[in-house]
This record gives structure tokens, C-alpha cells and sequence, in this order.
């Protein structure tokens, strides 16, 4: 089953005997308005590294299991996403053209003109 949100999830990690378990922030609504917050094993590719609170968008993820004393455990692997905040940032990045300059260097100015 995929799983795509475009909304962020926040991801909490926990050291255990020295590798890093991830567990995705999951609410809802109960019947009377109050939000149920719960909590969900995720799992990402091998060698990422995402710090503890940090809010994703999921981009591409499914749902999987595994086996523990003949019962199934599910957790969401996640595949690809984005960490809030991250592309803003590369979107600033990119060096915007600027439309006077090319103005500002055809222009000569003589000094003895100016009023000041």
C-alpha cells in the first residue's frame, strides 16, 4: 500500500544499542473535537540520518512488516521525502538576476554635475 502525503509528519528518533529507531507523529480528531495524538515505527534507506522533531513531507513511501514471535508488525518505509524548510532554502539560494545592473553599468556619471 503507498503512502503520499502532502501534509508534514513529524519524526522522532531514539537511540537503541547504538542505531537510530524512527517513529512518525500521527493525530486525529476523536468524536467529541479533541486531537488523539499516536505514534508509528518508520524506517528510511539505509545511511539517511534525520534529526530528532524534524517535519517531512512524504514524497513516495509504502506500508511494510515484519515478523516478531510469529506477529506482524507494520511500519511505514519512506522512500523519499523533503525535511520542511529545506527547499526554501535552496530556492533562496539560487542567485536572481538582477535587471539594473546592466543599467547601472552603461550609465557614466561626471562627478563635477552632481549637486553635492
Amino acid at each position: 500500500m503507498n503512502v503520499v502525503s502532502n501534509t508534514k509528519h513529524m519524526i522522532f528518533v531514539k537511540d537503541y544499542e547504538g542505531k537510530e529507531l524512527y517513529s512518525i507523529g500521527l493525530s486525529k480528531k476523536d468524536i467529541q473535537g479533541n486531537y488523539i495524538n499516536g505514534y508509528m515505527t518508520c524506517r528510511f534507506r539505509k545511511g539517511e540520518h534525520i534529526p530528532n522533531k524534524a517535519n517531512i513531507i512524504i514524497k513516495d513511501a509504502w506500508l511494510d512488516f515484519y515478523l516478531k514471535d510469529k506477529k506482524t508488525m507494520p511500519f511505514i518505509f519512506i522512500n523519499e521525502y523533503t525535511i520542511d524548510g529545506e527547499n526554501n532554502i535552496e530556492e533562496n539560494k539560487e542567485v536572481k538576476e538582477d535587471p539594473y545592473e546592466q543599467m547601472g553599468e552603461e550609465v557614466e556619471i561626471d562627478e563635477t554635475e552632481l549637486p553635492f
